[in-house]
């Protein structure tokens, strides 16, 4: 499979409308459907129902998509991390470590301070990024290394290592009854009246379908931004 015909069939999948895709890759439609259905010949299998007004994926078209974008992800990455390690008169090569803002401030600064005592350590350049954002990053080659939060962040794919567990709090209003108690467990919380519980955005950026009104999305960590109408 060409990486041409993954990509043709990553944008017709993503916009669900031919048209679309192809105005998206900068070329004409016809080509774009010719290589849509010999890549279905190919692999002999339906990727695309297909009707005059809409388009949806089948079964193995969901399949093709989900390993696509991972296998398209890897070829980027790839490239950019190539590069960065390519000789420059400007810059020594070094390493790209992305987390999310705010977190995780000691063990960040203990492991800077640990790796540069090592030698032949080279140059890191830390990038802080949103919630679920470091996935991201990672697969697109656009960081070296991360630190993820699991079982928030996906592992999936990487080596990773364990390097600390921390316990996680609930904040409630003063007076609340829960606060009475010296543990409180996920499913204490879940669907109370009065405490919403906010939508992160998933590792492609989007958020988990539900009322902004009762269930406002997180957006950076400066705060959570409910809707204009519940403003």
């Amino acid at each position: 499979m060409e990486t041409r015909e993954l990509r043709y069939f990553v944008a017709v999948a993503e916009e669900l409308h031919f048209g679309r895709a192809a105005q998206r890759l900068g070329i004409a439609q016809p080509p774009l459907s010719r290589a849509i259905q010999q890549l279905e010949r190919r692999l002999g299998a339906a990727l695309l129902d297909r009707t005059s007004r809409t388009v949806t994926l089948t079964e193995a078209g969901s399949v093709l998509l989900a390993e696509g974008r991972a296998a398209l992800d890897a070829v980027d990455a790839a490239e950019r991390r190539a590069r960065r390690a390519a000789p420059s008169a400007i810059a020594r090569p070094g390493l790209v470590l992305v987390t999310k803002a705010s977190a995780s401030r000691e063990l960040l600064a203990k492991l800077l301070d640990t790796y540069a005592a090592k030698p032949g350590a080279v140059p890191i350049e830390v990038i802080l990024c949103g919630p679920s954002e470091q996935q991201r990053f990672l697969r697109q080659g656009r960081a070296d290394v991360a630190l993820l939060h699991r079982p928030f962040d996906s592992t999936a794919g990487f080596d990773a290592e364990e390097l600390g567990t921390e316990g996680q709090v609930v904040v409630l209003p003063s007076g609340h009854p829960l606060t009475a108690r010296a543990h409180v467990r996920m499913a204490d919380i879940t669907g109370l009246p009065g405490l919403p519980l906010p939508r992160w955005p998933d590792p492609d950026g989007t958020y988990p379908p539900g009322p902004r009104r009762t269930r406002p999305c997180v957006r950076g960590l400066t705060g959570i931004v409910p809707s204009p109408a519940a403003r």
